[in-house]
């Protein structure tokens, strides 16, 4: 389903992108739905003024507010967590070193028990730490999809012209291309933040996944290792020089 709001695209079965635009910013905020059967489950959740949206794409998926079990959080922006107030049955999940970016009124609704290294739900669950000292990355077994949040991301870049799920060629190629820069422009990351993006992208390339479900924009499927292993190259490769 498509509005000018927001794109759902199913990426494996019972499986579900949820895209909601922000003029704001001009790019996607991603949310992912995993129905799992007791388990209800939604990765992230947008900004609060994104709560009617997406309660209304999970309405178009046949869910309602109150049917979701579960909210895990990949990192403490806002952008991911803003809209959780909105699903007060849902048990709310984040890494306790997130615990400073939330507001007051939004830590009260968090459990702070996201594992560094283990098993939620049925995800693997896995401490990054370079976006935010509490991101995580999860991977779903039955759809072989990795949610790496914000570390890797398309944030303001158009979606593919085959679709939100795609194997995206082109932003592949905006990818490399920006990591090259990232490494030597004005904003160049400092050697531990350069050494956590390098140990986060072995830990995403760890869980093998046909599916790389970003924070921002499209959701690559097909050679994900291969775009991890070129990744990894560009990065080891900029830090050495």
């Amino acid at each position: 389903m498509t509005t000018a709001n927001y794109t759902a695209a199913p990426f494996a079965h019972a499986s579900y992108a949820l895209l909601l635009w922000d003029s704001t910013i001009q790019s996607y905020i991603n949310c992912y739905l995993l129905l799992r059967p007791p388990h209800t489950i939604l990765i992230d959740t947008g900004k609060a003024e994104h709560l009617t949206p997406l309660i209304a794409i999970l309405g178009s998926l046949g869910v309602a507010a109150e049917d979701v079990t579960h909210i895990i959080a990949t990192h403490g922006h806002q952008d991911h967590v803003g809209a959780a107030a909105g699903f007060p049955v849902a048990e709310k999940l984040i890494h306790a070193q997130d615990a400073p970016l939330l507001a007051e009124t939004s830590l009260a609704q968090f459990s702070l028990n996201l594992p560094d290294n283990g098993e939620v739900l049925g995800l693997r669950c896995r401490l990054l730490r370079q976006h935010t000292p509490g991101s995580v990355a999860l991977y779903d077994p039955q759809s072989k999809a990795a949610f790496c949040g914000d570390h890797i991301c398309f944030f303001g870049d158009p979606l593919p012209s085959d679709g939100p799920v795609s194997y995206g060629a082109g932003l592949r190629e905006i990818t490399y291309n920006y990591l090259h820069e990232w490494m030597h422009g004005p904003d160049r990351l400092d050697d531990d933040n350069l050494d956590r993006f390098l140990k986060g992208l072995v830990t995403l390339a760890a869980f093998e996944a046909d599916v790389l479900c970003t924070g921002h924009g499209a959701i690559l499927t097909g050679d994900i290792a291969l775009f991890l292993a070129r990744l990894q190259e560009a990065a080891s490769t900029q830090a050495i020089r």
